[in-house]
């Protein structure tokens, strides 16, 4: 789910003005315990899925941090800890190096060049790219230009309104439209 948010500048945005689960992912990887945690993490899977691994996991909030810190200029606070996190970071890339994947080294060291400041150049560059790799949100649908956002969420781009409705049935249930409507017809049925 972290890496569906952080595909968004909308999302990146809405994120930084309200950093709550930015702030808590931080504090959760200053935990001394934190790497003992994810390891002992359940990463069990429904539905005949392949079940997520600790790389993965691991990797995929260093990048979480990172990304968001594209969006610094419009973070409203940032966890004053988040120094801290460079000595982790350099261990966990030097410790994690042999891994096969290498997604925790790779991530923690972007994360170090986030966290001490990057080149605003860089930071312009990765937010266009970021925003030119959006595409349609209809399954299959490989459009990337003129795409509007749902109105409701502001999540989910579309390159047109056939689409957004031949979505709308697995859209719903990430969109505020359709979170209320389910809640609205749960009270209905009481």
């Amino acid at each position: 789910m972290l890496n569906f948010l952080t595909t968004s500048p909308d999302v990146c945005i809405r994120i930084a003005r309200h950093p709550t689960i930015l702030n808590a992912v931080i504090e959760k990887m200053l935990s001394p315990t934190f790497e003992e945690d994810m390891k002992a993490s359940d990463r069990s899977a429904p539905g005949g899925f392949q079940p997520n691994t600790f790389d993965s996991d691991f990797g995929t909030l260093l990048q979480f941090i990172s990304t968001l810190l594209l969006y610094r200029s419009e973070l409203t606070s940032l966890h004053p800890k988040i120094k801290d996190l460079i000595p982790l970071c350099k261990t966990w890339r030097v410790k994690y190096k042999k891994s096969p994947v290498r997604t925790i080294s790779n991530a923690s060291d972007r994360l170090v060049t986030q966290i001490e400041g990057m080149a605003p150049i860089l930071i312009k560059q990765m937010r266009e790219m970021q925003a030119a790799s959006l595409c349609c949100g209809q399954l299959g649908c490989k459009n990337t230009e003129g795409l509007i956002a749902c109105a409701r969420c502001r999540i989910q781009r579309y390159c047109g309104q056939e689409h957004q409705k031949s979505d709308w049935k697995y859209h719903k249930k990430i969109c505020v439209k359709g979170l209320e409507e389910a809640k609205e017809s749960e009270g209905s049925s009481e």
